[in-house]
């Protein structure tokens, strides 16, 4: 992605607390917030202690 002169953008950090500038009118960031939350409650009952145990018992 490149920016040109005058193009809108935003500022904020990330986890790593680097500074992240994202184009406003980007298009993929436009689908992202269509996607974001689309697949809430996919995961409700997995048990990840579970699945990493009996992954562990069949190949170590």
């Amino acid at each position: 992605m490149s920016l040109k002169p005058g193009d809108r953008v935003q500022f904020h950090l990330d986890k790593s607390n680097r500074l992240v500038v994202t184009p406003i009118d980007s298009e993929w960031l436009k689908t992202l917030d269509e996607v974001l939350g689309s697949m809430s409650g996919m995961w409700d009952g997995f048990d990840l202690r579970k699945e990493r145990e009996e992954w562990d018992s069949k190949y170590f």
